[in-house]
């Protein structure tokens, strides 16, 4: 995921996660303001993913001690 697409990508949850709060607000009903979290938990899913091309540090190739 490039720069444009995170960006893209974290307007489009806050959106979906304030389009649950306008809906409560027009229903009068409080049920959907507990589900107005879970695309809150997709940003920090969406921020946190690495660009294409940046080494992780501390991933599958990094060096153990040896076990005597």
């Amino acid at each position: 995921m490039n720069g444009s697409s995170k960006v893209t990508a974290t307007a489009g949850l806050f959106l979906v996660a304030l389009a649950t709060v306008v809906f409560a607000a027009a229903t009068h009903r409080g049920i959907p303001l507990f589900f107005g979290w879970v695309p809150l938990i997709g940003v920090g899913w969406v921020l946190s993913r690495p660009e294409p091309g940046t080494a992780t540090p501390g991933g599958a190739e990094a060096s153990r001690p040896d076990e005597d």
